[in-house]
């Protein structure tokens, strides 16, 4: 819908030529990512409300879909990483940031509305920690694609529906990421085995 008298009409029905009484109008269109109709289903499951790995409940999921961020903050440790979990009043993150790690060897989480939110970002800064040091080769955008990938990686294997926007968005990356997958899979991996014994 735009705001014009000729909105929702068919054009060649109009008694005049566009191109010739307009000066000003629509240029362009730019494309933006949506979510798809697949990815806006609720966190529970609509035949019943806990989540299951392999058919066997993980006792750390809740019944009413959040997670205990107790899971979060023992992979982290079996890692030899701290965790902060802050309100949002006491994060000094970047403002519009959800997390944040300085390579030392501690994760900063910011509390989210949703556990499973708060979750997901505790694991991304866990990648972040397994897979980058502070002089890296790779580029910012680089680093967040490997950590973004190993939280979705680990999220989708707990049953979480999570939202792979952020990574597809990279798309100038795709190639030069084909050649980390190897990595990218090996962390996702282990955090996915610390998690399977610690539940």
């Amino acid at each position: 819908w735009m705001d014009c008298e000729h909105a929702d009409t068919d054009p060649d029905e109009w008694d005049f030529d566009p191109e010739q009484e307009w000066s000003e109008g629509v240029l362009y269109f730019k494309t933006v990512s949506v979510f798809a109709f697949e990815q806006t289903k609720p966190v529970n499951d609509p035949d019943g409300d806990v989540f299951t790995l392999d058919d066997v409940q993980v006792n750390n999921i809740k019944e009413n879909g959040d997670i205990d961020l107790q899971l979060l903050i023992d992979t982290a440790n079996k890692h030899g990483i701290d965790v902060s979990i802050e309100t949002p009043d006491e994060y000094t993150g970047r403002p519009n940031s959800k997390g944040y790690t300085k390579l030392d060897g501690k994760i900063h989480v910011k509390e989210q509305d949703n556990a499973l939110d708060t979750f997901h970002v505790g694991i991304h800064e866990i990648a972040h920690e397994l897979l980058h040091e502070r002089n890296n080769e790779l580029s910012q955008s680089e680093r967040e694609v490997e950590a973004e990938c190993v939280a979705y990686a680990v999220s989708r294997h707990l049953g979480f529906e999570v939202n792979e926007f952020y990574v597809g968005r990279w798309n100038g990356e795709r190639d030069e990421l084909k050649g980390r997958l190897q990595r990218v899979r090996k962390t996702a991996a282990d955090i996915i085995n610390t998690i399977e014994e610690n539940k």
